[in-house]
């Protein structure tokens, strides 16, 4: 989350521009770049973020960051001016693939590591140089698609559940994900199973069969009411209600 300060210049009157600082972690050493040519603290040459200066170049980041409706997250193309021909010979010994590139954007005048608007890793998927524009040109794939499934990710929608819900026991497949039947009416209340309902909070809740669920929080039939936190007689190990990234039981409150 932004810090108070990036939230501050965000909501400035004159909003102070942005800049783009650019971190490449070759084998040997270590390169910043700040994507001015002249910054309006110290010298101008460069900018000093995280206790780090970031020298003034002309370089340009195309796609940064995002993630399309299939889950596959975006790669990027970072283009910077190479006429020292200072990153090219990087390329040219073979450093570049592989090595770790940070790009993060703050507003100007902001110097801590804390105040950032975004930060994205990326690691140097194809490198290359352009003798016509002296530019060193870098495909980068995010670092977070190293460990992601390769398949497109299903997108969650955190208004609605996307586990299976098992009204009568038979489902396999909600046995392994929402569990409400069989993990905790079933098997604690054999024919009682009214008792796995809240409906004192929820008093519209479906309580009579077939047993249904709309797949929302709080909803009339949603995980909140399908426990009856109330119930205090002989309690069982609670299920844990774990609406996708919002458990609605207390993990304390398990025993």
């Amino acid at each position: 989350m932004p810090s108070a300060n990036v939230i501050s210049y965000a909501l400035s009157i004159e909003q102070p521009r942005i800049l783009t600082l650019v971190e490449i972690r070759y084998v040997t050493t270590t390169k910043r770049y700040c994507n001015v040519d002249k910054t309006s603290v110290g010298d101008g040459s460069y900018y000093t973020w995280g206790g780090n200066n970031y020298t003034c170049i002309a370089l340009k980041i195309e796609g940064k960051g995002g993630q399309n409706i299939e889950g596959e997250l975006a790669s990027a193309t970072l283009r910077i001016s190479s006429v020292d021909k200072e990153n090219s010979d990087f390329v040219n010994v073979g450093d570049v693939s592989g090595q770790v590139v940070v790009v993060t954007r703050t507003y100007e005048g902001l110097t801590a590591a804390t105040d950032y608007i975004d930060i994205f890793k990326y690691k140097i998927n194809r490198p290359g140089y352009d003798d016509a524009t002296r530019e060193v040109i870098y495909e980068l794939r995010p670092i977070a698609s190293e460990f992601k499934n390769d398949v497109p990710l299903f997108i969650r929608d955190r208004n609605r559940c996307g586990f299976k819900f098992d009204a009568d026991g038979t489902d396999a497949i909600a046995m392994m994900t929402c569990g409400w039947y069989t993990q905790y009416a079933n098997k604690y209340f054999p024919g009682s199973i009214i008792s796995a309902f809240d409906t004192t909070n929820y008093p519209n809740c479906d309580t009579s069969v077939p047993y249904t669920c709309d797949y929302s929080v709080r909803g009339k039939n949603g995980c909140g009411a399908h426990f009856n936190q109330a119930d205090s007689t002989n309690k069982p190990k609670l299920r844990g209600r774990f609406y996708p990234g919002m458990p609605q039981t207390p993990l304390i409150g398990i025993s």
